[in-house]
């Protein structure tokens, strides 16, 4: 289990939630923003207690202001995305005591959980 091989080679995880990892097309993170704000604070949640302090960092949408060929691949409005991350933050800030990475783009700040 890659749990295990995590612990057993002192590995750290770096976690990265995007459309992908919440089975969803660009289109549909749109259409309910608040549905794709409560599945990304869930799934965040749930993979920083599953790793618990070997969570090194957690991304949530690389690039969320870069688009693909004009298809508005990942793009959100700033101040819809920062509201993603102030609530995927409150998710994870108490999920695991310890210290972690929080990323959003190029910006990556250090959290202290618990």
């Amino acid at each position: 289990m890659l749990k295990d091989m995590v612990q057993s080679h002192l590995l750290q995880v770096l976690a990265l939630i995007n459309h992908e990892t919440l089975g969803l097309a660009p289109a549909e993170l749109r259409a309910d923003w608040n549905a794709t704000i409560r599945r990304v604070g869930n799934i965040a949640e749930k993979i920083t207690r599953f790793y618990g302090n070997r969570i090194a960092a957690i991304e949530v949408f690389n690039e969320p202001d870069n688009h693909d060929a004009g298809t508005n691949f990942s793009r959100f409005a700033p101040q819809d995305y920062g509201v993603l991350l102030r609530e995927t933050y409150k998710r994870v800030r108490t999920a695991v005591a310890g210290e972690f990475r929080f990323a959003a783009g190029n910006v990556v700040a250090t959290v202290t959980r618990g």
